[in-house]
């Protein structure tokens, strides 16, 4: 994981071995109503499609990830004194 060239990683559109979340499309779709006088007719209606979402993880970052997280300092429960 050292030295990875992640900076030409950002600049291209292209997935890489360092892209979690691969390059996706994400269509919105806005509708207004011509009708603006009658309550029950919303006024503008708004669509989104997310057509797939793509999940690249390695194995060793995710080894990586945990081992960070266990080795974080644990709060101490304090004592309880009866």
């Amino acid at each position: 994981m050292e030295k990875e060239g992640w900076e030409t990683s950002l600049e291209t559109s292209e997935a890489t071995p360092l892209h979690l979340l691969q390059p996706t499309n994400l269509n919105v779709i806005v509708k207004k109503s011509l009708v603006t006088d009658d309550a029950r007719i919303p006024k503008m209606v708004i669509e989104g499609i997310l057509p797939s979402v793509c999940v690249q993880v390695q194995e060793e970052r995710v080894l990586a990830l945990a081992a960070l997280v266990f080795s974080m300092p644990q709060p101490q429960e304090p004592a309880i004194k009866v």
